[in-house]
């Protein structure tokens, strides 16, 4: 169950002076009644007392908070609907960790990414962007937009020293790059991760199903190669372990396979010019897609809204009920 505006229930504390008054007014009716027509009367009343004294309380109650609920906006479950789409929205999602400055792809993992991101951007100009970046953890560099000099100026700035977290969240970037396309619109939605896929922070299970409750594409390239490359710093030095030993740094693509696999997306390995190409014919593909069936939660205000008219009627009715003579 998902509640829109959780603070909505607050008011479901208002139930209970109103519990309060219904009681003193039960109780003062029952004394006016016995004053006026006395304890025998009353007797011959005991049923339709609680018909026409509780139970219209019970339903008053009931109302309310069906009211209450239908105002917080509920979701449950889910349903499936068709929907027209134009245009395309495409977050990229760059693994900006040290292991990306292994040289394995030329000139290093991190530069044939920039790079690829680049020429996805020149060859569709026309598309909205989001640039996201990872490390130990995910910042959001550029949201959503039609801009392509603020990514070009984002771009510019990329580097390992951008975060200071260590390791390899992909996890968390995930979780960013499908926030920055989440708000409703009639596009379609492509997150995609560039990463040599070492995976430091962040358990790959929880990677797989943040991308699947995501409810996005994905496109996944696997930068860099599984024989493994140095890292050197700007300085030109390899890096090397606490030990002393010199860093070799493998790219990992089983997670970004099982990502794919899990979304139904697209795994590449990245390097070639192919990557790019099979890019480029799977954004066509998708932007020429006019209409798309998906699951979306189901709203409930609608059944609370129904209880609500039904008590209601149930309260006018007992009303309607004659006093016996």
């Amino acid at each position: 169950m998902v509640i829109a505006y959780r603070d909505a229930l607050w008011l479901l504390v208002l139930l209970i002076p109103l519990v309060f008054i219904l009681i003193f007014i039960y109780r003062s009716t029952i004394k006016q009644a016995i004053f006026l027509c006395g304890k025998q009367w009353m007797q011959r009343q005991r049923v339709l007392l609680g018909v026409k004294l509780i139970l219209p309380s019970f339903l008053l109650l009931v109302m309310m908070a069906s009211l209450v609920f239908a105002y917080a906006d509920v979701y449950q479950g889910s349903k499936t609907v068709s929907r027209e789409k134009n245009g395309v929205e495409v977050s990229f999602l760059l693994d900006v960790s040290n292991s990306m400055l292994a040289d394995d792809v030329y000139p290093t993992r991190l530069q044939y990414s920039q790079v690829l991101i680049r020429s996805i951007v020149n060859y569709f100009p026309d598309l909205w962007y989001s640039l996201s970046v990872f490390k130990g953890d995910a910042i959001l560099l550029v949201p959503l937009t039609q801009d392509q000099l603020s990514l070009q100026r984002a771009m510019q700035l990329i580097d390992p020293n951008l975060m200071s977290a260590p390791g390899s969240n992909v996890a968390r970037g995930i979780e960013i790059a499908s926030n920055s396309a989440s708000f409703p619109s009639n596009r379609n939605k492509v997150i995609i991760v560039l990463s040599d896929g070492e995976l430091v922070n962040g358990q790959e299970s929880v990677a797989i199903q943040k991308a699947k409750n995501s409810g996005k594409t994905f496109i996944l390239v696997a930068v860099g190669s599984t024989e493994g490359s140095t890292i050197k710093t700007d300085e030109g030095t390899l890096i090397n372990t606490s030990s002393g030993d010199v860093v070799i740094s493998k790219a990992n693509p089983k997670l970004l396979k099982s990502i794919a696999a899990a979304t139904n997306g697209l795994f590449l390995s990245g390097g070639t010019e192919e990557s790019f190409l099979r890019i480029v014919s799977f954004l066509q593909e998708f932007r020429n897609t006019d209409q798309s069936i998906e699951k979306v939660s189901a709203a409930r205000y609608r059944l609370f809204v129904s209880i609500a008219l039904m008590c209601f009627a149930g309260i006018l009715w007992i009303g309607t009920i004659p006093w016996k003579q």
